[in-house]
């Protein structure tokens, strides 16, 4: 096969993975837009009700924060002071590819927000992690308790929880597993595509190389002559 060709092959791959990359950033942000519509849908119609606004956030728990009515990361060189975040239980972190995943709640009124917000755990926190949380509350936590029960122990013993639509609660409730799972099924599936693409060029290539190799003389053809 020429060079030329085996050029050209190579380039339409690459031309195929911009494309879908195009594309999938194109995909995200009209999601993220729908999203924020949305969200701030949600926040006027809470407004209008008189009704205490929640918010929930995702961040990222590190071996190195601690908890004091919030999440405080001490690596952190410019941030709020102590009291700031004992009082607001705002928190930030880094490199986001370390840490455990944490779902964090809180409520604003128009008084301002809403002390002593915490950590809430999910179904996809660890069964130690929502026993912690429970007895932090001060809820009795039976031995050999299932997860599922303690799930909805959080559900029933979070304060604030209750200021939302149940509808809403339920979805976000619910999704947080979910999303994670989603994000795993891209990956692979995206994996297996381009495994896909690469499979398909490499045997167009070996397929070409053998068609050339077919076009080569037979010295042993009887009608061929010296």
């Amino acid at each position: 096969m020429n060079d030329g060709l085996e050029m050209r092959l190579r380039n339409l791959n690459v031309s195929m993975f911009e494309n879908l990359g195009r594309f999938c950033e194109q995909s995200e942000m009209r999601s993220r837009k729908r999203k924020r519509t949305t969200y701030l849908a949600k926040l006027e119609e809470a407004r209008r009700r008189g009704s205490c606004l929640v918010f929930m956030d995702e961040t990222w728990v590190f071996d190195s924060m601690t908890k004091d009515k919030g999440w405080n990361d001490n690596t952190i060189p410019r941030f709020a002071s102590a009291e700031v975040m004992r009082t607001y239980s705002c928190g930030k972190t880094v490199a986001k590819d370390k840490g455990r995943r944490a779902i964090v709640i809180g409520a604003i009124t128009d008084e301002g927000a809403v002390p002593e917000s915490t950590m809430v755990p999910t179904r996809s926190s660890t069964k130690s992690e929502i026993e912690t949380y429970l007895r932090d509350k001060g809820v009795v936590v039976p031995e050999n308790s299932m997860k599922a029960y303690l799930v909805e122990e959080v559900r029933a013993s979070t304060q604030y929880m209750s200021a939302l639509p149940s509808s809403l609660c339920q979805e976000w409730f619910h999704h947080v597993a979910k999303e994670e799972d989603a994000t795993r099924l891209k990956i692979a599936i995206d994996l297996a595509n381009s495994h896909s693409i690469i499979e398909t060029i490499d045997s167009e290539l070996s397929s070409s190389s053998d068609g050339d190799l077919e076009l080569e003389a037979d010295e042993n053809d009887p009608n061929l002559t010296e």
